[in-house]
């Protein structure tokens, strides 16, 4: 059974989709989201890659950082030009949710098995 794009969001936690601005300073609007909630997950297009630490504001309701792995600031290019990202909101900051490092990626040849578990 399909389900309609409002079940989808209820049973993954996903509060909204959206392209994000900027480069390292992200910014987004997604028309669903009224205020930052302990576990929200958003689905963000980043047309530029980052180039250092990276926060993001989303409709103006303040600037929280991205993090990976709970506490680590972003490396150059954990976010990739026009890179899909989906990213969970902890109380205080984003958590990036599918990050995995290029070079694991890499050294696995791309084997969706392992691509997707680890990303």
């Amino acid at each position: 059974m399909a389900l309609t794009i409002t079940e989808t969001k209820k049973y993954a936690a996903i509060a909204g989709v959206g392209t994000a601005s900027g480069t390292d300073t992200y910014t987004v609007s997604i028309p669903e989201v009224t205020a930052y909630i302990l576990g929200m997950h958003l689905i963000i297009k980043f047309p530029n890659g980052n180039t250092s630490t990276s926060s993001l504001n989303v409709n103006g309701l303040g600037v929280k950082n991205i993090l990976k792995g709970v506490t680590s600031t972003l490396a150059v290019n954990d976010i990739l030009n026009n890179q899909m990202m989906e990213l969970a909101y902890d109380g205080t900051s984003f958590q990036l949710i599918n990050s995995a490092p290029i070079a694991y990626v890499n050294s696995v040849g791309n084997n969706l098995f392992n691509y997707y578990n680890f990303r």
